[in-house]
C-alpha cells in the first residue's frame, strides 16, 4: 500500500472517530438535559404537593363562594319578587351534611323547611312526609316556590329542592356539597322525578301542625 493510499486511509479513520465523538457528546447531552427537566419537573411538583389546600373561611360567612353562574342567576331571577325565593336564596353556599339542620351543614328536606319557616309554615322533617302535603302539581304548570319530589337513594321520595323558574331548582345537593342551583331538565333529575307539591301561601291551615311546631320554627329561624 502506498504512502498516499495509508494517508487517505488514517484520514478516512479520524474523520469516523470525529464523527462518533461529536454524535456521543451530543447523546450525552441530550440525556443530561432530560434528567435535568425530569429533576425540575418532580421538584415542583413536589412543592406544589407540600401547599396546603386552599380551605374557605366560615369566619365571616357561613357560606361558600357562589359560581358564576350562579351569581348571575341571582340577579337574573329577581328572587326579592317571591318570599319564599328571597330566603332560599339567601341559603346559597351552605354546606350539605345529611341530617344536618343548620348553617354549619344542611340536608334537601331540612333546606326546604328551613325556608317555609321563615314563613310561618312549619313542615314535616323528611322529604318522604313532605312529598305527602301541599297540592299536586303538573311538570307543566310549575311555578317558582313549588317543591320538586325525586327518587334518588331509594324508591320513595329521598330528594326534594325548591323550583325557581327556567327549568331550574334550588337545593341542598350531597352530590355538589352545598345548597345550589342545578337544572331540572337533565338526565339525572328527569328520571328521577316523582312529582311536584304547591305549598299554601297563606299558612295552609291545619296542613302545617305538626308536633312541636313552636320549636321547630326557632330551630331553624334561630340556628
Amino acid at each position: 500500500m502506498s504512502i498516499r493510499h495509508r494517508l487517505l486511509l488514517l484520514f478516512s479513520l479520524f474523520m469516523v472517530f470525529s464523527f462518533l465523538v461529536v454524535v456521543s457528546n451530543s447523546e450525552a447531552a441530550r440525556i443530561k438535559e432530560k434528567k435535568v427537566a425530569a429533576a425540575s419537573k418532580k421538584k415542583a411538583v413536589a412543592v406544589k404537593m407540600k401547599q396546603p389546600s386552599r380551605k374557605i373561611s366560615h369566619n365571616d360567612s357561613r357560606q361558600r363562594p357562589l359560581h358564576l353562574e350562579e351569581q348571575y342567576l341571582v340577579s337574573e331571577l329577581e328572587p326579592q319578587e317571591n318570599a319564599v325565593l328571597q330566603k332560599a336564596f339567601g341559603l346559597l353556599g351552605i354546606r350539605y351534611r345529611f341530617g344536618g339542620s343548620s348553617y354549619a351543614g344542611i340536608d334537601c328536606s331540612a333546606f326546604v323547611r328551613k325556608v317555609f319557616a321563615s314563613q310561618s309554615l312549619s313542615l314535616p322533617r323528611t322529604a318522604r312526609e313532605q312529598y305527602a302535603l301541599g297540592k299536586d302539581v303538573a311538570p307543566g304548570e310549575l311555578q317558582k316556590g313549588d317543591l320538586l319530589f325525586y327518587r334518588t337513594y331509594a324508591g320513595f321520595p329521598s330528594h326534594v329542592g325548591i323550583y325557581i323558574g327556567n327549568e331550574l331548582m334550588i337545593h341542598a345537593s350531597s352530590e355538589g356539597g352545598r345548597v345550589m342551583i342545578s337544572r331540572v331538565d337533565t338526565p339525572y333529575f328527569l328520571s328521577r322525578f316523582l312529582g311536584a307539591r304547591r305549598i299554601p301561601s297563606d299558612g295552609g291551615g291545619n296542613l302545617w301542625e305538626v308536633a312541636g311546631t313552636e320549636e321547630l320554627e326557632k330551630e331553624l329561624v334561630d340556628v
